[in-house]
């Protein structure tokens, strides 16, 4: 880092995001204020973000996509195991193919989408689905109640009836 890059980092966690080969491609600064401007800071800029993470081997046949990383964290934390973070509503809409290969080649056959429970959100998730099913992938949007609005917010009995759906077909 150079004393600019040192200083937008300040007061941000710092999380590397690897590739397929466990290769560190980007680091993402997500600022401690929920409503810092920029929240996310990538460096360096301009890399392509990956699934992350997209290295399951075999032991699933199905991911659960979220848009961030707190909210992969916390689905993560609470036992969902096979739950990958796209970085964002659109990240994922460019190089879609491309994208899902390793997780293809893995033995992926489905997958989940559990966006925000917000207009961009909802959106994302039916502008994707057609995207990741011309890649020969079942897809099912899992829609969030009314009571929550973000996967990072779940409690646990919600995340256990969501990871007993989802992995029903990995046991």
């Amino acid at each position: 880092f150079t004393t600019i890059q040192e200083e937008s980092m300040i007061d941000r966690i710092i999380f590397p995001i690897k590739d397929i080969r466990g290769k560190t491609v980007v680091f993402q600064g997500r600022h401690q204020l929920s409503d810092a401007k920029p929240k996310y800071i990538n460096y360096p800029s301009g890399v392509e973000l990956p699934i992350y993470p997209i290295n399951f081997g075999s032991r699933y046949t199905s991911v659960v996509f979220v848009e961030g990383i707190f909210d992969m964290l916390n689905l993560q934390d609470k036992g969902l195991k096979n739950c990958s973070c796209v970085f964002g509503t659109s990240t994922l809409q460019k190089d879609t193919a491309k994208k899902l290969l390793p997780l293809k080649v893995q033995g992926i056959t489905k997958v989940y989408l559990l966006f925000d429970n917000d207009t961009p959100g909802i959106q994302a998730a039916e502008k994707l689905k057609p995207l990741i099913e011309a890649c020969e992938l079942e897809v099912e949007i899992i829609n969030l109640d009314d009571s929550c609005s973000d996967p990072g917010e779940l409690p646990q009995s919600y995340v256990d009836s969501i990871r007993e759906y989802v992995c029903k077909e990995n046991t």
